[in-house]
């Protein structure tokens, strides 16, 4: 946490500045506008040098869980029905994605003397949240992996669905904060999330705050208990804590030294592990087999 009120102040405007920035991504149409706008915003400013503040981790749990419980959501009866019949195909792409990426990984790490470890975070389909978590505790600085994680990303959310828009149509950017009010409803998902990261923290399984509630919020929502979604206030305010926080990890160095990938992540395989979340919105199969992270994909 800042130790200083000029840190804090400092922090209050980066947030104001990252939701004005997701705004502006929103009202254009683009593509996971809340997360991408702060994470612009957020490494513009850390890579000029303008701040050395570090956004404190503290606020990233937020956002993790907030992400995934509403992820948990999707699993819904007639979304783990789906998921049966297509299983076949689901653990073949991934088998078929996951040999792809770690032969990437491998050539990667022998073209630049990067450190295995390093080649297989920073190129195995994931999102850069999950990414981060990985590396941190392999010992590896996030900022690099982040970096190649975002760019792979970053290439997916934005030329794919400007792709989709540019046939079907652009989106509705129209839809009010003020017409999702906070319930008692989401009230209760907020203490299922919590829960689940609380477990997942006591049985020190691997990244607690964004696994343990996508656990519970999905078995929840396999029984058939039905929990309204979280408000689009809470979720643009969830997505903007991880932006600015993803954001902050870029540096000049990891540009001009050589801790950073020398050479530009290039999408290692078109699929990747499909995801049942595309059963409640009915996405077609092709979006959910784009590589990327359970937030990911729950925007697109």
């Amino acid at each position: 946490m800042p130790t200083t009120p000029k840190d804090a102040a400092f922090l209050v405007g980066l947030y104001a500045a990252a939701a004005a920035a997701g705004w502006v991504f929103a009202q254009t149409g683009l593509p996971l506008p809340w997360m991408l706008g702060p994470l612009v915003l957020s490494a513009a400013a850390y890579v000029s040098g303008v701040t050395k503040v570090k956004v404190p981790v503290r606020t990233r749990p937020f956002g993790q869980m907030t992400v995934a419980a509403q992820v948990g959501l999707t699993f819904t009866p007639a979304a783990f029905a789906s998921l049966l019949n297509l299983a076949p195909l689901i653990v073949g792409l991934a088998v078929v994605s996951g040999i792809i990426a770690s032969l990437v990984a491998i050539i990667l790490a022998r073209a630049t003397d990067m450190r295995l470890a390093q080649a297989f975070v920073s190129t195995f389909p994931t999102s850069p949240v999950e990414a981060a978590v990985i590396a941190e505790r392999l010992g590896i600085p996030p900022g690099p992996v982040v970096a190649a994680q975002t760019i792979r990303i970053a290439m997916i959310v934005l030329l794919v669905p400007m792709s989709i828009y540019l046939i079907g149509g652009m989106p509705d950017t129209g839809k009010a904060f003020a017409a999702e009010p906070f319930a008692i409803s989401h009230a209760r998902l907020a203490i299922l999330a919590i829960s689940g990261a609380l477990l997942f923290r006591f049985l020190r399984l691997s990244n607690p705050y964004f696994l343990g509630p996508l656990a519970v919020s999905a078995a929840v929502s396999a029984f058939g208990v039905e929990l309204p979604p979280f408000p689009l206030l809470v979720m643009a305010l969830a997505q903007i804590a991880l932006g600015t926080w993803l954001g902050s990890t870029f540096r000049r160095n990891l540009f001009t030294s050589g801790e950073a990938c020398d050479y530009p992540q290039v999408e290692p395989c078109p699929i990747s592990a499909p995801s049942w979340i595309s059963a409640r919105r009915r996405i077609p199969l092709h979006i959910t087999v784009l590589p990327g992270g359970g937030s990911d994909t729950l925007a697109r």
